[in-house]
């Protein structure tokens, strides 16, 4: 029978951290464009004309799994606002994208007409609506 000498142990301890676990990185706009793009809408949803009280922002041309720090993607021009059902709703292509409701990712959401409140128009990152030509 072979016997075995138990390896020493480490006499210099092990580094510890002492900061406290990160937060996961808030990557959405910002409170004043949360409340420009809110006040906009009418605090309504802009597919479905409810105004629940769980609305959300869409984001026509989306950010990706993890966000983005594009500024683009959340600017005035690139929100909605949905109540939630209607935002899982709007995830539904091909109709969503000749609406404008979805926005492909190369184009700019400023430049590409969006259906809303009945008629087609242009939103821009000032927060302001106008007819689209």
């Amino acid at each position: 029978m072979v016997r075995r000498t138990p390896m020493p142990r480490a006499t210099v301890p092990l580094p510890r951290t002492t900061s406290a676990p990160s937060r996961p990185r808030y990557t959405g706009p910002d409170a004043a464009t949360r409340s420009l793009v809110y006040a906009r809408d009418g605090y309504r949803c802009v597919v479905c004309g409810t105004d629940d009280d769980a609305l959300v922002l869409h984001h026509r041309s989306g950010r990706r799994a993890g966000g983005s720090s594009d500024p683009t993607k959340n600017s005035p021009a690139n929100l909605l606002t949905a109540c939630e059902q209607c935002n899982l709703d709007l995830e539904r292509p091909p109709r969503r994208y000749a609406d404008g409701l979805l926005v492909r990712s190369w184009n700019d959401p400023a430049e590409v007409p969006v259906q809303y409140r009945g008629r087609m128009v242009l939103l821009s990152d000032d927060g302001s609506v106008r007819d689209a030509a």
